[in-house]
Parts: C-alpha cells; sequence; structure tokens
C-alpha cells in the first residue's frame, strides 16, 4: 500500500520540501514503480513508466527524498545543503548522468551514500523498470 509514501523535492538546499507527489495504490512484492517526466523522449522510460509527474523537475542540485509517514526513509543529495551545481557520485555527479542503485545496496538509507550508486551516460534507460 503506497499510500503512506510521498517523493518530495527540497530545492537549492532547502531544508523543507516543496513540491511533492503523494503515491497511490499498491506495488507488489519486487515490482517498480517509474515516476518519469511527461516530456521524455526515451521510448523504455515511457514504455516502463507508471506516473508522469512534475517531481521530476530537477537539475542534480537538489536532494530528493522518499518519505513514509513525512520521514525521510530514503534520499539522493543531502537536505539542507546547497552542493552548488551538483553531488559527487563515483566518477560522475547528480547533475547530467544517470545513477542507478547498485545491486549491493540492500535498502534505503537516510544518509546520501555515493557508493550506492552506479553512474552511466546522462539518459541511459537500460536499468528502467529493473528491480535486482
Amino acid at each position: 500500500d503506497l499510500t503512506a509514501y510521498k517523493v518530495a523535492l527540497y530545492s537549492n538546499g532547502s531544508a523543507t520540501y516543496g513540491n511533492n507527489l503523494d503515491l497511490t495504490g499498491t506495488l507488489a512484492a519486487g515490482d517498480v514503480l517509474v515516476i518519469y517526466n511527461s516530456s521524455v523522449a526515451l521510448a523504455n522510460v515511457i514504455a516502463e513508466g507508471d506516473v508522469t509527474s512534475n517531481i521530476t523537475y530537477f537539475n542534480g542540485d537538489d536532494a530528493v527524498a522518499l518519505l513514509k509517514d513525512e520521514v525521510v526513509i530514503d534520499v539522493i543529495g543531502v537536505i539542507g545543503t546547497d552542493p552548488g551545481s551538483s553531488w559527487p557520485v563515483n566518477d560522475g555527479t547528480t547533475a547530467n548522468y544517470t545513477l542507478v542503485r547498485s545491486v549491493d545496496t540492500t535498502g534505503p538509507n537516510t544518509t546520501f551514500t555515493e557508493t550506492e550508486w552506479d553512474v552511466y551516460p546522462v539518459d541511459t534507460d537500460d536499468y528502467v523498470g529493473f528491480n535486482y
């Protein structure tokens, strides 16, 4: 049941979220929910996508979190910190790259940990909808 969950965007170093997406419905064990930008041109993203939302309007220097009952349970970036243009992630950054959760990561993390992410060139869509 996704009703207790939301995705929240913390823009420009804000400690409080502005834009957010309340999730609805149910997600089967092992399934993946794909939230995507309505202007995406990648066919694989469109085919795998479940929800279009403007929650995807961020540029790499904003923190994005998954919340359950208003408590952060997973995050990309650092809430309340403005990193300048992006956070470093392995051989890339949170801007202009595609981040995919590493197969070695077994659960959510309330602390952004760059080693939990694999970095690919921008617009890599090979892993959309894939659950390790």
